[in-house]
This record gives C-alpha cells, structure tokens and sequence, in this order.
C-alpha cells in the first residue's frame, strides 16, 4: 500500500546517496585497511542489497596487499571471538550460519588479495563442519586440482547433510559425478546415475543417462536387466 511506496521510496533514495559515501571514503584520512573495513561492513550489514557496486568504489581501489591483509588479520580476530556455539545440531541456526558464512567469505577475498591464498584451505576446511559450508571448500579444492581431497570432503559432507539439509548433498553429489565423468571413472557415474534412477527419478531420462554410463563402464546389459526388472515389480 502507500507505505510500501514510501518505503520503496526511502530506499531508493538512500541508495542514491550510497556512491558519494562510498567515495568520500576513499578520500578520507582512514588507513587503506580501515577504508577495507568500513566496506566490508557495509556489505556484511546490507541485508537488503541496497549497497549495490556502490562499495566498490573502496574495493576495487588500487590497495597495497599489506592494506588487505591488515583487514584480513582483523575480520579473523572477529570470527575467533565468535566461536559457533557447540552441540548445535546441522542446518540449526541458519542465520547464523548464513551471516558466519559471510564474513569468511570475506576474509577469504582478503587473504587472496593480501597474497595469503596458502591460508584459504585451512580456513574453508575448518568451516565446514561448523557451518556445513562444504560446496564452497570442495569448489575450492577442484581450483587446486586436488581431487582427491575434493571426494573425500563431498563424500563427508553427503553424509552430514543428506538427512537434514538434502539440497547441499545434492549439490555435491553432483560435484562428484562431473568430476567422475571429467576423469573418466564410469563406474562411479554409473553409480550415481543407479542412485539417481533407482532412488530419486525413475523416468525415460534418467533411464536412459543409467544405459549410458552403464555402457562406458562395461556392464550394460546386467544393469538393464536390473533396472527393467526394477520397473516391472
């Protein structure tokens, strides 16, 4: 209604506002870190997206890697004095999850660009199992071509995810089976492509993608078998 309307328009307003801020920041007497800072807590408060590129004005500015690493050192000590609470069980808080998420993820661009990228593993692995964060790290860990690495935490997270928060073990159970496919492991796609006729979709499609893998791997006609013996009971 007209309260709406006023509101919508109050937040276009102040969005208008947001660039000459933003610019005003850089410059302004702070240390390069604490312009990084100021941003970055903009953009962690903006639960609306009313920021927009507008921050961009301090975040893409030309900055000394020494400059984001100070910002780097400082969003850690955050974190470290706001430990995840203990005996939570998985999927929650997502609030808090989703907000601790955030924040890593900014101190993840921030040891990037300060040249620490040799952290970013220990940090993804650690948040993980707090915030069952696990797409991010294995997303990470196909970057570093680690792929062993990469099944090992996707097969973890699966398993501490598929009861609860189902869509994440999807999603790396997908990872899985392009990586499979990429290294050319037709056992395993045709595992996940079983799983995925004789659990999940049992249809033409997912029928058909079962034949397929089954016929790189070199056991199609047993898999047939089984799997029109499946449909007919």
């Amino acid at each position: 209604g007209e309260a709406d309307d006023e509101e919508g328009e109050t937040a276009e307003a102040f969005a208008k506002c947001l660039p000459v801020v933003f610019q005003a920041v850089t410059r302004s007497s702070l240390s390069g870190s604490e312009r990084l800072l100021f941003a970055i807590d903009a953009c962690l408060a903006d639960a609306r997206d009313a920021i927009g590129d507008a921050c961009d004005a301090v975040l893409d500015a030309p900055t000394p890697p020494e400059d984001w690493s100070a910002a780097a050192d400082a969003l850690i000590r955050r974190l470290e004095t706001s430990p995840a609470p203990k005996g939570r069980g998985i999927g929650q808080d997502f609030s808090r999850d989703y907000e601790r998420d955030q924040l890593t993820g900014w101190i993840g661009e921030a040891l990037e660009k300060a040249g620490r990228a040799e952290e970013l593993r220990a940090l993804y692995e650690s948040e993980a199992r707090i915030t069952t964060s696990y797409e991010r790290l294995v997303a990470f860990l196909l970057e570093q071509e680690d792929f062993e690495a990469a099944e090992r935490w996707a097969s973890e997270g699966i398993a501490s995810t598929r009861e609860k928060l189902p869509g994440i073990a999807s999603a790396l159970a997908e990872r899985l089976r392009k990586l499979a496919e990429k290294r050319e492991r037709w056992d395993v796609v045709a595992a996940h492509a079983a799983h995925q006729f004789f659990s999940d979709d049992p249809s033409r499609s997912t029928f058909n993608a079962l034949m397929e893998a089954a016929r790189k791997a070199g056991v199609e006609e047993p898999t047939r078998a089984a799997a029109l013996r499946f449909l007919e009971t």
